[in-house]
């Protein structure tokens, strides 16, 4: 019975850790900027350099 109270209590204080690493992996997923495509055309008109 002791050791069924420890696992719980364990559980209980280790949960919130593993919620906040979840969320933070989430944000940081949600956050990333998408690669940028070198072989697309370009529009508009040049600038300087990119002629």
């Amino acid at each position: 019975m002791i050791k069924a109270l420890i696992t719980l209590g364990l559980c209980l204080l280790l949960m919130p850790l593993l919620l906040r690493l979840i969320q933070r992996a989430l944000l940081k997923a949600h956050h990333k900027k998408p690669a940028v495509d070198k072989h697309r055309s370009r529009t508009g008109m040049p600038r300087g350099g990119d002629e």
